[in-house]
């Protein structure tokens, strides 16, 4: 599965909806992540650590991630990632994993 990590697009967001470690665990089970650059930058992660935990960084930030799945940190809405974006991509803000991940470990 490609996973996609957008960098946030909201007034104030310093989040971002996947941190290194994570990239290293999807790519270990298999995945394939793909960052838009700059993603965490205002997190203090470098687009060099989401490189060393085997992401691809996606530099283009007018291409749409090639994505089967997106990680972000809040709900997205249109207006932000364009009209087609809630309908082409499957994906769940960060806190709503964590969510189920505790749901489905008990």
């Amino acid at each position: 599965m490609i996973i996609g990590v957008p960098r946030e697009v909201k007034d104030h967001e310093s989040r971002v909806g996947l941190v290194p470690h994570g990239v290293s665990a999807l790519v270990e089970a298999g995945h394939e992540v793909l960052v838009e650059t700059r993603a965490g930058a205002l997190s203090s992660l470098t687009d060099e650590e989401y490189l060393e935990a085997g992401a691809r960084i996606e530099v283009n930030p007018e291409k749409r991630h090639p994505a089967d799945f997106a990680i972000w940190t809040s709900f997205i809405s249109s207006p932000e990632y364009g009209p087609e974006a809630t309908e082409e991509i499957t994906g769940f803000p960060a806190a709503e994993l964590g969510a189920a991940a505790r749901l489905y470990a008990t």
